[in-house]
């Protein structure tokens, strides 16, 4: 049987910790959203900008192998291990014998942190706060593209409109 974490334990989570936590809340965060129990993992991928695609595509790989995350077909969704974690992660601010409680009720979260400790694809491939911001730049990057695809439609629309006229003047 697996020993709760200690006070000390719980305080910080590791860079690894954070990351997974990053990824797992993406994630949630998207399901929420969807207002469903999973969401296309390819549409998430594709938000992300193509120099960072690789090590989220690692760590969620990672993620759904350590049992933080489940798939079926290309939907992607948290666990109940996940959602323990996770739930972790955000009560981690509080009080240390709070944290001491929640780790105590779930026996498996020890298991689980040793396998994120453990797990290469966790490695971080930026520094921490870079990893921590990705959900904040993501918005930021979706907002710019659909931004660019308005302008390039509007563009296109313009251009035909231009074409016609001057097909009509012509005439």
């Amino acid at each position: 049987m697996n020993q709760p974490l200690s006070a000390d334990a719980i305080g910080t989570l590791t860079e690894r910790e954070s990351f997974a936590a990053v990824l797992g809340s993406m994630v949630a965060e998207r399901c929420t959203a969807a207002k469903a129990p999973k969401t296309s993992r390819t549409g998430l991928q594709s938000t992300v900008p193509v120099d960072e695609r690789p090590y989220v595509r690692r760590g969620l790989d990672a993620l759904i192998d350590i049992g933080v995350l489940s798939m079926t077909g290309e939907y992607i969704g948290v666990t109940p291990q996940g959602t323990s974690f996770l739930a972790f992660v955000t009560n981690r601010h509080g009080s240390p014998s709070d944290a001491a409680k929640d780790s105590a009720a779930q026996p498996d979260l020890g298991s689980l942190r040793k396998a994120i400790a453990a797990d290469e694809r966790l490695v971080l491939p930026r520094p921490i706060d870079e990893i921590r911001t990705l959900p904040a730049r993501l918005e930021g990057y979706r907002a710019r593209r659909s931004t660019g695809k308005k302008g390039r439609v509007l563009a296109v629309l313009g251009g035909m409109a231009a074409l016609a006229a001057g097909f009509m003047l012509m005439r």
